[in-house]
């Protein structure tokens, strides 16, 4: 009886170790993003000075806002110029003229998607927050983007970025000969 039982929850313990399994990689990003969000949300209804009325509609409605940002950049890829192997010494292949043409035509597309995202929104916003913290809204959220985009050059290593933070010049005398 005693071996029947020890059976029974052994299989019991491999059966509930079995669902209880790793997120997989996109449950993780996912989660990561939605954790972003939500924070990216609370530092920007502090900005904004926002009530805990205004902050509980302002929430739902910016993420919307933002997965429909998101959606636009997604939809309208750009092309990239292949680079080059440096074992081989191949040189990056430049983008072709008609690739050009396809990605200037996209970011004009690209920014009329995000006039009209940006109109529809505003008129929800707008039915409880004003104008001077719309306009806090838009300026916090560029920041946060050019944080972003300069983390991102740094991480990739991008000429003109310093990884390693801004560099301290020497006086001239002090230069090394």
């Amino acid at each position: 009886m005693k071996k029947m039982l020890l059976v029974a929850l052994a299989t019991l313990f491999v059966a509930l170790q079995a669902t209880a399994q790793e997120p997989t990689k996109e449950e993780q990003k996912q989660m990561r993003q939605a954790l972003r969000l939500e924070n990216q949300c609370n530092e920007l209804a502090a900005v904004m000075m926002l009530n805990d009325e205004q902050s509980a509609q302002f929430k739902p409605i910016y993420v919307r806002y933002t997965n429909d940002m998101r959606a636009l950049r997604g939809k309208y890829k750009m092309h990239r110029p292949k680079p080059g192997s440096i074992k081989s010494g191949e040189p990056a292949e430049p983008l072709t003229d008609q690739q050009i043409e396809e990605n200037i035509r996209n970011r004009f597309a690209l920014s009329r998607a995000i006039v009209d995202v940006r109109e529809k929104y505003y008129e929800e916003f707008r039915t409880f927050l004003n104008p001077k913290q719309i306009e806090k809204m838009y300026k916090a959220e560029k920041k946060q983007g050019e944080q972003m985009n300069r983390a991102h050059q740094n991480k990739k290593g991008k000429p003109g970025a310093r990884p390693n933070g801004p560099q301290k010049h020497r006086p001239a005398a002090q230069q090394p000969r």
